[in-house]
């Protein structure tokens, strides 16, 4: 039985809307820290919001749309950096990593990107996977294939992959939607991947994962509770003379919101607190003084609002 599912790398389309219009899987990048890639890596605290509203994880890791090119030396690199990144969320080691191969292939070519996508899993220590045009996909024997909605001049898929991505004018704003054929794509949800079968047994339906238990709540000065993992953020902590990963990603998430030119620099100073305060303004939220609390963290993240 196929699952819907989108991938996005800016966008936060809200998790709630997304529960409800039958996505069941969300597909999240990892890739090497810079400022091109601010916003776009995985976080802690977008796992635990992902989990506990009840959807699964797909990883994929992407610099370069044309990286592959660089052959093992480069696969070797993106694996451990993908890998440390991985392990520092928690996540299982049986779960694969996509290495993405986001360009048209041509067959000249599959030797050099194959060196990269075996170098990069063994990097990673977890299944081969990868994304990737149609003609690479039917070229390579990984088990885990995700095939990607452009270079697919036939309109046909490739047999036995794991994941569909497809062009649907019913997206959500800033995603694509994805499809999971097979019954193991390498998701991450509360129970362990399995490497895939060649012929798999559909296993008896299991009943839904059990909500993630969120940590002990955190006051603020909106009187709300934490239910997410995530600090309270404002302009006295950590302030705008320290440099924050967790205020960058704020500041990307404020950006789709409400601030389409707020500057990604990771400090918490009267610019980003204004655009917090336009947030809390737009949304009905309770104005706090622009510090992002309870209210705020979960409005960005798509979590009901306390």
């Amino acid at each position: 039985m196929s699952e819907l599912g989108v991938d996005y790398s800016f966008a936060r389309p809200p998790l709630d809307v997304l529960v409800r219009d039958g996505y069941r899987f969300v597909c999240r990048y990892l890739a090497t820290e810079n400022p091109e890639t601010a916003g776009k890596i995985l976080s802690a605290a977008e796992v635990e919001a992902i989990h506990a509203a009840g959807l699964s994880l797909v990883l994929v890791f992407e610099d370069g749309a044309e990286d592959a090119l660089g052959g093992g030396v480069t696969g070797t690199a993106h694996g451990e950096v993908a890998k440390a990144e991985a392990d520092a969320l928690g996540v299982p080691a049986d779960v694969p990593i996509y290495a993405a191969v986001d360009f048209d292939v041509q067959s000249s070519q599959f030797e050099v990107v194959d060196e990269y996508v075996s170098s990069f899993a063994t990097a990673t220590g977890r299944p081969a996977a990868v994304y990737g045009p149609v003609a690479y996909l039917e070229h390579t024997d990984v088990a885990y294939r995700w095939q990607a909605a452009g270079w697919n001049p036939t309109g046909t898929d490739v047999p036995g992959i794991s994941i569909v991505q497809r062009q649907a004018s019913s997206a959500p704003p800033g995603t694509d939607v994805d499809v999971a054929v097979a019954e193991n794509y390498g998701a991450w949800n509360t129970a362990p991947a399995t490497s895939p079968s060649p012929a798999p047994t559909p296993p008896p339906e299991e009943p839904a994962p059990a909500p993630v238990a969120p940590p002990t709540p955190q006051p603020s000065n909106n009187g709300g509770t934490v239910t997410v993992n995530v600090p309270v953020l404002s302009q006295q902590n950590p302030g705008p003379n320290v440099v924050s990963s967790t205020v960058v990603s704020v500041q990307c998430l404020l950006r789709q919101a409400v601030s389409p030119s707020l500057v990604l620099d990771g400090r918490f100073g009267p610019i980003t607190a204004a655009a917090v305060h336009d947030l809390e303004v737009q949304r009905g939220l309770e104005v706090d003084e622009g510090i992002v609390g309870p209210q705020v963290w979960s409005c960005l993240l798509g979590l009901p609002i306390p």
